[in-house]
């Protein structure tokens, strides 16, 4: 057994070649700790807020979500390999094992009798994670609730978020709500007094229905409509980050979207769900219009949030399927 610090963790942690880890957090530059992650045959992490949600979609990416399991209160760090593990303070982060960030004291050992203990420990955790998360939705469900925890965090300066934007080629909904669409018509509304109050403070708006369930800490995709219920060729569709919700925002007369969603110009946005290129605004623009999706995306005289997520997965499903045909 040894003990190690600063960059040794690493060092040892590369060594290892990890088949198990177990971890409270991982972070973005998780690849670069873990050079062969394709030797990886199972990882546990805690879903809260410290573990970087695009982290987690890049390895389920890799690693496939067979390969992923959920523990809220895992607290250890362990690196178990064939024949050594690592074990001690430091997450799978940059702060973790860079040397350079937190201050992480751990110990290497390649003791028989250590690994088959560690795998015991790892098998029981294993268990329990997998009684907490059973099977796909679930951990997508919680993957997304940390997304918007994540979101929050950003937007309030508390995390840092520098990744690119991800492509739509890679991006896998995690639920019918983890972003919402809507169409929208340019208009002059009346806002309500303590809207007006924070004016100077709105970089952008879309207004809902009161009855539509809207959340903070969630991006919308809207896309321009025309009179004539198309999507506008020539107004490319944009993402808006709810920062703030008024209920009863918007008090202009027979105007039924009082719910204002606000973006502010004060606070920090984090990444967009995915990329919005000329080939995925031409996909959106063709999928809403497409038979099928009209009842949901294009409806009538009145647009309900709603009811237009409850398709959300389909109408991802048809863009991709879209761009495929235009790579052909």
């Amino acid at each position: 057994m040894k003990i190690i610090f600063d960059s040794e963790i690493a060092e040892a942690i590369e060594k290892c070649s990890p088949e198990y880890i177990a971890v409270a957090y991982i972070g973005k530059d998780w690849r670069q700790f873990i050079p062969k992650p394709s030797r990886l045959k199972s990882v546990i992490i805690s879903p809260t807020l410290g573990t970087n949600p695009r982290a987690v979609t890049d390895m389920v990416n890799e690693l496939g979500w067979d390969k992923i399991e959920f523990l809220d209160e895992l607290h250890a760090k362990l690196y178990l390999g064939k024949s050594s593990a690592v074990t001690g303070s430091s997450n799978l982060t940059k702060n973790g094992l860079s040397g350079e960030g937190l201050q992480e004291l751990c110990i290497a050992t390649n003791n028989d009798s250590h690994l088959k203990k560690f795998k015991i420990f790892f098998d029981k955790m294993k268990v329990e994670a997998s009684s907490s998360y059973p099977d796909i939705k679930k951990k997508k469900q919680k993957l997304n609730e940390l997304y918007s925890v994540w979101n929050k965090a950003v937007s309030h300066g508390l995390a840092v978020q520098d990744q690119p934007v991800a492509k739509f080629e890679d991006f896998d909904l995690l639920s019918n709500d983890q972003f919402y669409i809507t169409w929208y018509q340019n208009a002059d509304c009346k806002h309500s007094d303590e809207l007006q109050a924070i004016k100077e403070f709105i970089d952008d708006e879309i207004h809902f229905l009161p009855e539509d369930n809207i959340q903070k800490n969630k991006w919308v995709l809207m896309w321009r409509i025309t009179n004539t219920d198309t999507a506008d060729k020539r107004t490319n569709p944009r993402w808006l980050y709810i920062h703030e919700l008024f209920k009863g925002g918007i008090t202009e007369s027979n105007y039924k979207y009082t719910t204002a969603a606000i973006q502010r110009n004060d606070l920090e946005k984090p990444s967009e769900p995915f990329e919005l290129t000329k080939d995925v605004i031409n996909a959106l623009k063709e999928a809403v219009e497409k038979k099928s999706n009209r009842d949901y995306f294009v409806q009538g005289d009145l647009y309900e949030t709603k009811k237009a997520q409850e398709k959300l997965g389909q109408l991802v499903t048809d863009m991709k399927n879209i761009i495929g045909k235009q790579t052909l």
